[in-house]
């Protein structure tokens, strides 16, 4: 129960000091996700090799002139990690050391990933989680996007899709993305 407790200050400390950041300047959506040029993105361990697969090919295609970094967590599966980097993609390891006692990621982590500009950073995580979440704000990308779920995604993310029945897909916002290139 303390652990809940404790998690649930956490978040609405993290919220809270959220509010204090600049706003987001206006965004052409559109504009962001067709002229993207580096985009970060953000995979779950629970991510299959099949899935992983497709999702590369998915993103190549949809983004074609754009530079990729992946972002995992430390108990990503090596053979995933193997396969992403032999594609030549650069990865970023976030380890329990990583995040500090309030669950925020440590500055030495975060200043390099703000200098790479990001353009577009993708949560492809079927839950909020508000460590990243806070990760992905302070790299002041143009445009974070990720999946609807419980928590408070909509202080930290531009865009939020939200799914189906069918549950969580990891396509399902790529292929959101990809709507919003062509409206």
């Amino acid at each position: 129960m303390f652990e809940k407790l404790w998690k649930y200050a956490i978040t609405r400390f993290l919220v809270w000091h959220s509010r204090f950041r600049q706003p987001a300047e206006p965004v052409s959506f559109r504009t962001v996700v067709t002229d993207a040029a580096r985009i970060l993105v953000f995979l779950h361990d629970s991510i299959g090799h099949e899935t992983l697969a497709s999702m590369l090919d998915r993103l190549k295609s949809r983004f074609p002139k754009s530079i990729f970094e992946f972002m995992v967590t430390e108990s990503f599966a090596p053979d995933y990690l193997h396969f992403i980097e032999s594609q030549g993609f650069e990865v970023h390891i976030i380890r329990k050391t990583d995040v500090n006692f309030f669950r925020i990621i440590k500055k030495h982590k975060i200043r390099p990933l703000r200098q790479k500009q990001f353009d577009l950073v993708l949560d492809m995580g079927p839950r909020f989680d508000i460590t990243f979440a806070h990760l992905f704000r302070a790299c002041d990308a143009r445009l974070v996007a990720g999946m609807m779920s419980p928590g408070h995604p909509d202080t930290f993310y531009n865009v939020l899709v939200k799914t189906g029945e069918s549950g969580w897909q990891p396509h399902t916002l790529l292929d959101c993305l990809s709507k919003l290139r062509t409206c």
